[in-house]
Formats: structure tokens, C-alpha cells, sequence
């Protein structure tokens, strides 16, 4: 029986990191390895865990007002690991690390977490965090963040998070324009991604109007839902309507809210806008590389070391509506530049980001792990 890795998921849904962990798990080897999730039984992410043939035991870590559960969370976690017996635990996000590190330590397992976030840590936190035995960051950026936090760089893998290249590209064009209605002579521009403060949709509001100013045959989209239920987080959302509302943009500028055929939205852009105030890793934008879109992104984080300036897409300051605008319109203005750019990037994300790979890597650190004990 091949040692049992149990994986901790913390959302039902399948978004950025849920999405990237299940594309591990899709590749690793179940000869070498007996996979088990602990996560909510119910949802997106358990749905696509039973396609994976990955058995859940069923775990919650959230209260019903979406708040954290600790030091419950604690406890949870190591009873469901007692229960499935794991040798190994893999945290998959930040915040199921603070809980997986310490149930290490009191069930004497090896533990791991992975980073998908650059997110300021109270010094409890950071200590249970360093508890984990390794820790895998999707980017330089999260491990200079860590290690500004006093997580120790000797205890952290770099290993990038992969896409399936050929789902990313396999979009089929045409559907969203005959949703918007567009016409021919019309050029549009999108971005994907959480509707949060983080992620930024208001910048491209912003830029938006600036670019409909010199350009009125564009339309923008901006795929995604809000997560947060935190009052703030829904007065953001309410915002951003208000502000389309003001500007006059109409029509110009629409919501398209979750969407289950992305590759296809993301196949009939012009341009793929990234306008986020933080980022560690890009999935979103990793998967519009991959399917051959100019980029224009926000230099934030990890999104350097996806997109490289004037190489692969271009890259403009956060919070910085003209700048925006401006690289949108060059993208626009010069089919020639975004056609470089957009195979470039697409030979990027096919090479340096593949799943396979990642896999690969991930395999190995859980084998150092299990044979240390």
C-alpha cells in the first residue's frame, strides 16, 4: 500500500489555487501515492475531486459566516488526519498552513503547505506556518514575503504552478461576441479574476473610459464573481457598478460574472488585462498567455516572472488608470506588437509553466519528506 498523502482544501469552490492544486493531484502518480482530500463535502471542488477518483473526508474550517474556526480548525484537522491515517500532509493554501504545521508537530507526521499568497502575518500565524516541514511558493515574490516575515528561506521550495496548456487554448471564438452583440469593427478587452479590491476591476473602469475617449469601438468584460461576504467587500462590488454608471459607459462595460467557458470569453479578446494590486502567482494570466493573447498587465508580485516587459506582454504600475490605458491602446493601435507579444508569451507559458512539471516536483519533496519521517 503506497504511503496516503492527505491533501487539506479550505473552500468548496474552485478557484486560482483550488484550481492549481487539483492540477497536481490530476498528475501525480497514484501507484506511489494514496491521495485523500480533507475539504468541504459539497461543492465545485468536491465535484471535480470525485472526477479525480480522490476520495474526501469531509472537513470544515469555516464558520457559516465565512469566519476562521481556530483554534477549532486545529483540532478538526488533526481528527480527520487520524481518521484517514495520512503520512504526509499538504496543505494547499496559507491559511489551512497555520492549521496543518501545528497538527503535524502533535500527530508526528511530515507536513507541507503551499503559498499562493502575499498576505502581512501576525507573528502567531507566522510561527504556525513555520511549523510545516517544507513550504512550496509559486513565485519569488511569496518567498521574499515569507522570509520578511521570519519563515526560514532554508525550509521553502520555488516551484511555479502549471496550466494545461491545451485546455487554456482550445477556446472556441465567437460565443462572446455574439453575446455582446459586437460588430466586426469592434475590438474587445477582458480580464478574469475575483471581483476584490485585490484583483482591481476598478482600475480598469478607470482606464476604460480613457481608452472609449480615443477609441469607441471597444467593449471590456471582466469575468468573475465576489467571494467575500464581508460587508466592505460587497460595498466594493456595489461601487464599481455605480462608477460604470457614472462614467456613461453603458453597455461599454459589462460583468459577466463566473463563467464556466472561459476559454472561450478569453479566445475572443483582443487584449487580456490583468489589473490587480497584488498578485503571486496569475493563473488567469498564465492561461491567456498560453491561449495566445496580448498581455497587459500590472508589475505586482509574481506577474514579472510570468510576463516579461516588451517580451511577452507589457507591464504597467498598479493603481494607475492613464498608464493602463495607455499600454491597452498601444495593443490596440499596433497589430503588429501585440501579434509579437501574444506568441511570445503563448511559448512561455507552453515551456516554463507546464503541470507535468510542477508534478514532478512535488513528487519529490513529498518523498524527501516521507523517507525523513
Amino acid at each position: 500500500m503506497p504511503p496516503r498523502v492527505a491533501v487539506v482544501f479550505e473552500f468548496p469552490t474552485v478557484s486560482g489555487g483550488e484550481g492549481a492544486g487539483l492540477e497536481i493531484l490530476r498528475r501525480l502518480d497514484r501507484s506511489r501515492f494514496d491521495l485523500v482530500a480533507l475539504a468541504p463535502e459539497e461543492g465545485p471542488l468536491a465535484h471535480a475531486l470525485a472526477g479525480l477518483a480522490v476520495p474526501i473526508r469531509p472537513l470544515r474550517l469555516k464558520q457559516e459566516t465565512g469566519n476562521p474556526l481556530p483554534p477549532l480548525a486545529i483540532d478538526a484537522v488533526a481528527e480527520a488526519a487520524s481518521e484517514v491515517r495520512a503520512d504526509l500532509l499538504h496543505a494547499n493554501s496559507l491559511a489551512t498552513a497555520r492549521y496543518v504545521g501545528p497538527v503535524g508537530e502533535r500527530l508526528g507526521r511530515p507536513t507541507l503547505a503551499h503559498v499562493r499568497d502575499i498576505q502581512r502575518l501576525s507573528a502567531a500565524r507566522a510561527r504556525d506556518v513555520g511549523r510545516n516541514r517544507r513550504l512550496i511558493v509559486v513565485s519569488r515574490a511569496v518567498e521574499r514575503f515569507l522570509v520578511e516575515q521570519g519563515i526560514a528561506a532554508d525550509r521553502i521550495d520555488l516551484v511555479p504552478d502549471g496550466i494545461d496548456v491545451e485546455r487554456a487554448a482550445g477556446g472556441a471564438p465567437g460565443r462572446l461576441r455574439r453575446e455582446l452583440g459586437a460588430s466586426p469593427g469592434e475590438r474587445l478587452v477582458g480580464a478574469v479574476g475575483q471581483i476584490s479590491l485585490r484583483k482591481a476591476p476598478d482600475v480598469l473602469v478607470e482606464a476604460a473610459a480613457l481608452v472609449l475617449a480615443s477609441r469607441p469601438a471597444t467593449r471590456f468584460v471582466v469575468v468573475g464573481s465576489r467571494f467575500s461576504t464581508k460587508p466592505e467587500s460587497e460595498a466594493y462590488e456595489a461601487g464599481l457598478h455605480r462608477r460604470v454608471a457614472e462614467l456613461g459607459l453603458g453597455d461599454r462595460f459589462r460583468f459577466l460574472g463566473q463563467r464556466s467557458d472561459v476559454p472561450d470569453v478569453v479566445a475572443d479578446l483582443d487584449v487580456f488585462v490583468h489589473p490587480a494590486n497584488q498578485e503571486p502567482q496569475s493563473i488567469a494570466v498564465l492561461e491567456a498567455m498560453a491561449a495566445g493573447r496580448p498581455i497587459v498587465a500590472t508589475a505586482v508580485g509574481g506577474t514579472p516572472e510570468l510576463v516579461e516587459d516588451g517580451e511577452s506582454g507589457l507591464l504597467v504600475p498598479p493603481r494607475d488608470p492613464p498608464a493602463l490605458a495607455a499600454a491597452i491602446l498601444r495593443m490596440l493601435e499596433d497589430p503588429t506588437l501585440a501579434a509579437r507579444l501574444a506568441a511570445a508569451g503563448r511559448a512561455r507559458a507552453a515551456g516554463a509553466f507546464r503541470p507535468v512539471d510542477t508534478a514532478a516536483r512535488v513528487t519529490a519533496i513529498y518523498e524527501r519528506l516521507l523517507a525523513s519521517g
